[in-house]
C-alpha cells in the first residue's frame, strides 16, 4: 500500500519459512511477484515456496545460491531451480558473476521462454574515472578490466556489474 502499487516484484528467501511462505502467499495474492535470491535454503524449502507461488530466481548462481548433491532435504535451491518448471532465472551474462557454461546449461535446462538476461549494473556503467567508491560503509572498486565492481580486499566478492543490455545479449548470443 505505502508503495503506491509499484511493487511488482519481492525477494524473500524461502528460509524465513512459515513466515515467509505467508509472506509468498500475500505478495502473489495481490499480484506481487514473489522471488527468491542469494539464498542458503535447501530443495524443501524452496520448493515449499514454490507450491506457495514463488516464480522468480534472482541473480541465479550469483551470490550464496545453496546448491548440495547429497540426497538431504533434496538438495540445494540451485537444484530446486532446476527442477521446477514454473521458476523463471535471471541470469547476469558479464561472464563473471557466473561462468559461461554454467550460463549455457541453465538456458538449456530451463529454456529460453524460463531466462531472463539480466545486469546487475550500478551507477558506474556511465561513469569514467572512478575507480574507488564507498556505499553503506563498504569500500568497492571497479575491476582492472573494467567489467565488474567487487569488494575492496574480496576480488571474488562483487558489488555488481558495468554490464549494460547490449552486451549482455551479445554474450549470451556468443
Amino acid at each position: 500500500r505505502a508503495s503506491g502499487g509499484r511493487v511488482r516484484v519481492v525477494n524473500v528467501p524461502p528460509e524465513h519459512e512459515e513466515a515467509g511462505l505467508e509472506l509468498i502467499k500475500y505478495l502473489c495474492d495481490n499480484n506481487i511477484i514473489a522471488a527468491a535470491g542469494h539464498t542458503g535454503a535447501t530443495a524443501l524449502q524452496y520448493e515449499a515456496a514454490v507450491q506457495n507461488g514463488l516464480s522468480l530466481a534472482v541473480h541465479f548462481l550469483n551470490g550464496p545460491t545453496g546448491s548440495s548433491t547429497k540426497p538431504f532435504d533434496d538438495g540445494g535451491a540451485v537444484e530446486a531451480v532446476l527442477r521446477a518448471g514454473q521458476v523463471h532465472v535471471e541470469l547476469i551474462t558479464d561472464g563473471y558473476h557466473v561462468s559461461p557454461p554454467y550460463v549455457l546449461d541453465t538456458i538449456r535446462r530451463k529454456g529460453f521462454r524460463k531466462s531472463i538476461i539480466i545486469t546487475d549494473s550500478m551507477f558506474l556503467t556511465v561513469t569514467e574515472g572512478i575507480i574507488d567508491f564507498e556505499m553503506f560503509g563498504i569500500t568497492g572498486r571497479v575491476s582492472d578490466n573494467r567489467q565488474f565492481l567487487h569488494v575492496v580486499g574480496s576480488k571474488n566478492t562483487f558489488f555488481g556489474s558495468i554490464l549494460t543490455m547490449d552486451k549482455s545479449f551479445v554474450n549470451v548470443l556468443s
